[in-house]
């Protein structure tokens, strides 16, 4: 029989592991939902709330990674109801699920549950979180709002210790400021921040996030009038989204 020492033991293991598919899902998302789903069924099993939450989060990552919108809904709303979960682990599932969201369409719900998750988290995940909360306002047309947003999070994980995902939201904090200053045709400021994203998520190997600035490039080189730097972005671009045919 199983002492509550070991079940500790054991549950910071499987926590563990829960954690390292959460940073796997942005370099190898088919891996991280591999990951994550036998990390959740060993969680089941040993009765840890906070391990299944973790893993939950690790695979509702790695579902919109892989551009799976539907399940990584479900699979983060799971995680939110994952009985037993500490309160900060449930305001990180809150957190992924901001973002997903408003992608599908419900820009008002992300800000209710980013409001939700807000008081449970640690300052570097408010950063996280508000990187996240300025794409349910640009959507919202509230621009100003969403430039402040992202200006507090990139101050914030700038300091950070740079791990993959501080990284992760970095870039992205710096990709959402610079759609949001593209909105507001702000062309210069666009470019900027996000060819700082690009830079930032090739070293980092975050290939989502490369393809998202490589498309985005060429269309601020034509605003802003440099014909021979767009169509220079557009090989570029060509380049990184080979096998991506909705976006190439």
């Amino acid at each position: 029989m199983a002492t509550p020492e070991t079940t500790r033991t054991s549950g910071s293991v499987l926590v563990r592991a829960a954690e390292m598919a959460v940073l796997r899902s942005v370099i190898d998302p088919a891996q991280a939902l591999r990951a994550g789903s036998r990390v959740l069924e060993a969680a089941e099993r040993a009765g840890d709330g906070e391990a299944a939450c973790v893993a939950l989060r690790a695979m509702g990552l790695a579902s919109r990674e892989l551009g799976d919108l539907l399940e990584a809904e479900q699979r983060l709303q799971q995680a939110v109801r994952t009985p037993g979960a500490p309160a900060e682990r449930v305001a990180q599932a809150r957190l992924a699920l901001v973002t997903v969201r408003t992608e599908r369409g419900h820009p008002l719900q992300a800000l209710r549950l980013a409001a939700l998750a807000w008081a449970y988290l640690s300052p570097l995940d408010r950063a996280k979180l508000d990187t996240q909360r300025a794409v349910a306002l640009a959507h919202l047309g509230r621009y100003q709002e969403a430039i402040a947003s992202c200006d507090r999070a990139v101050r914030a994980l700038v300091a950070a210790p740079g791990t993959v995902d501080d990284r992760r939201f970095l870039a992205g904090g710096l990709l959402n400021r610079g759609l949001v200053h593209a909105y507001r045709g702000d062309w210069d400021q666009a470019m900027s921040d996000i060819s700082a994203c690009l830079q930032i998520a090739r070293h980092a190997r975050l290939s989502h996030l490369v393809r998202l600035a490589a498309a985005n490039l060429p269309f601020l080189a034509v605003r802003r009038g440099d014909i021979a730097g767009a169509f220079t972005h557009y090989r570029e671009a060509e380049d990184t989204l080979f096998g991506f045919p909705e976006r190439l």
